[in-house]
C-alpha cells in the first residue's frame, strides 16, 4: 500500500493464479498444466449467458488416450475462476482493513500477474473490493519483447527499473587522501549485480 508516494504497508498472501489453477484441475478432473492452459486460453472472471452455450474440451486426469476428451460448457470453468477470484479480491479487502491504513491509501487497487489479464477481472475486483481498480503493465522499456508488455511482467520489469535507477551506496567506506574516489557505477552495473545477487 502507497500513500502520498511512500510505501506504508507490504503482505504477502499465499493465494492466486497458481490456486486458481489448482481448483481448476480439482474441479474439472484434468492435469494441472491442461488446467493452465484452460484457465489462460477459455477462461474468464465472471460467468456469463454465452458460457452456458460455448463447449469446451477438458482432457480428463489419468487418461492416455487422445479421445479421453470431456466436452463441457464453459461456464464450469468460469464458474470456479469466479468463486477463487472472489475469495481472494474479499481476502485482499480484508487485509485492507485490517492493516489500518485503508482510510489514507489504497483507495485505487492496481491488479498485475497472468490473472489481470482474465477477461472481466477488472470489475469483478472494483465490485468485490469496492475500490476503483486498473490493469498494471510494464513500462516501456527500450529492447523489451511484445510479450514481455502484459500485466504478467509488471513486477519483475518494475524491479529491474527500480535496480537501475537507485542510487549507488558506498560500501568500500572512507577513501584515504591520497586514493581517489572509485567513479559511481552506471545504471548496466547496477542492474547487472542486482540481478546476480537475486537470481
Amino acid at each position: 500500500m502507497f500513500a502520498q508516494g511512500s510505501l506504508v504497508h507490504a503482505e504477502v498472501l499465499p493465494i492466486g493464479g497458481g490456486q486458481i489453477t489448482e481448483q481448476v484441475a480439482r474441479s474439472l478432473l484434468t492435469p494441472f498444466e491442461h488446467a493452465e492452459r484452460l484457465k489462460t486460453f477459455n477462461g474468464a472472471a465472471t460467468v456469463d449467458s454465452l458460457d452456458e452455450r460455448l463447449e469446451i474440451e477438458v482432457p480428463q486426469l489419468g487418461e492416455e488416450r487422445d479421445d479421453a476428451v470431456v466436452r463441457m460448457r464453459r461456464s464450469a470453468l468460469t464458474g470456479v475462476i469466479q468463486k477463487e477470484l472472489e475469495l481472494l479480491f474479499t481476502t485482499i479487502s480484508e487485509r485492507f482493513e485490517a492493516c489500518g491504513f485503508a482510510g489514507v491509501a489504497g483507495r485505487r487497487v492496481v491488479l498485475t500477474g497472468g490473472v489481470a489479464q482474465a477477461e472481466g477481472v477488472r470489475d469483478l475486483a472494483s465490485r468485490v473490493m469496492g475500490r476503483q481498480v486498473r490493469i498494471g503493465r510494464p513500462e516501456l522499456v527500450n529492447g523489451l519483447p511484445q510479450a514481455a508488455q502484459a500485466p504478467t511482467f509488471a513486477a519483475a520489469v518494475g524491479l529491474l527499473i527500480y535496480a537501475a535507477k537507485r542510487p549507488v551506496e558506498d560500501t568500500v567506506g572512507k577513501v584515504g587522501k591520497n586514493k581517489r574516489t572509485p567513479p559511481p557505477a552506471s545504471a548496466l552495473s547496477r542492474l547487472s549485480r542486482w540481478v546476480r545477487e537475486n537470481f
